[in-house]
């Protein structure tokens, strides 16, 4: 059975995570914490999650973005 995932912009100002090449993903206070993960992830901002708040669509975040 095929189910779609209902995407959700996010409204707040900025939410950053980071984001492995697998979809693994952590928000930045848990970073610390992945240590069983690889250091090959990116900082990305959140543009749409779904209904349990797991990022749908992300864009790449550097400090000079806004």
């Amino acid at each position: 059975m095929y189910t779609t995932r209902v995407e959700i912009p996010y409204a707040e100002p900025v939410w950053l995570v980071a984001e492995w090449p697998d979809g693994t993903w952590c928000d930045l206070h848990e970073l610390r914490e992945m240590t069983h993960m690889s250091d090959d992830y990116q900082i990305v901002r959140v543009l749409t999650h779904d209904e349990g708040f797991t990022p749908i669509k992300t864009q790449r975040w550097s400090p000079n973005c806004k």
